[in-house]
């Protein structure tokens, strides 16, 4: 499987081009506690039929990459080792953690796009709390990831399309199974006693291809511009470092 080039590079975990380390750790960890917090109240609020719908999949899995983001953000500014250790790790954690964002990194425009061209009626009945919950799960799940793609150096490849089909299945698969539980589709257009449903779910995974090849052509174009443009990365200083180990 043929990775890009700098798939493995460990610094641009934790780097941007436009904010200092201490900036990117702060705008992580503001955007995993909101996450975090819109997660629990859904909780209490809907109860138990969460599990049988793909926004909240892509929502937990955007709080899985956004805690490994702080976290190694905050690894990056604390210690003076931190690309050491990180460079040290295992090759599948490495890859597991591109792979933690790659999957919100485009799974969350999908979850957007579907909502807003299918589902917002749902909006004109619901309370100010669903409201706020609904909107924060279909719009700004998607601002938290553009934030990442413009403020962040991490790149994607095309390699990453198998475990991104292959989880998409999955949750075909977890749909099926909520039905035979509850009764209900998820999704009415997952509904398989409508008249040539598997067009729709063929319909459902060409558009997965599709919008997954977007995302990753958008993310290689930013990666080939700022090389082009030779936008220099912000680390950490000397005087920063010094700081952290204790020196000043």
């Amino acid at each position: 499987m043929v990775l890009h080039p700098g798939l493995l590079d460990q610094e641009k975990l934790v780097t941007s081009i436009h904010v200092s380390p201490k900036t990117l750790l702060y705008v992580r960890s503001f955007w995993l506690v909101y996450t975090i917090l819109c997660l629990i109240l859904e909780i209490v609020y809907f109860g138990r039929t969460l599990w049988g719908f793909f926004t909240e999949w892509t929502w937990l899995g955007l709080i899985f990459y956004l805690s490994t983001a702080v976290y190694n953000s905050h690894l990056y500014v604390t210690k003076s080792d931190a690309l050491a250790i990180m460079e040290a790790r295992p090759y599948w954690m490495k890859y597991g953690n591109w792979l933690l964002y790659a999957l919100p990194a485009t799974y969350v425009y999908i979850v957007s796009i579907v909502f807003w061209a299918l589902l917002a009626s749902v909006l004109s009945n619901a309370d100010s709390v669903n409201s706020w919950l609904t909107v924060s799960q279909h719009a700004l799940n998607s601002v938290i990831m553009i934030g990442e793609l413009v403020l962040g150096r991490i790149p994607l490849a095309y390699a990453f399309m198998i475990p991104f089909i292959v989880i998409a299945l999955m949750y075909l698969g977890i749909a099926l199974v909520f039905h035979a539980v509850y009764g209900s589709w998820s999704y009415g257009f997952l509904d398989t006693s409508k008249p040539m449903w598997y067009l729709w779910y063929i319909g459902v995974i060409l558009f997965f291809v599709i919008e997954f090849v977007v995302v990753v052509y958008i993310h290689n174009s930013r990666d080939r511009r700022r090389e082009r443009l030779q936008k220099p990365v912000l680390r950490i200083n000397e005087v920063e470092l010094d700081k952290r180990d204790g020196s000043v």
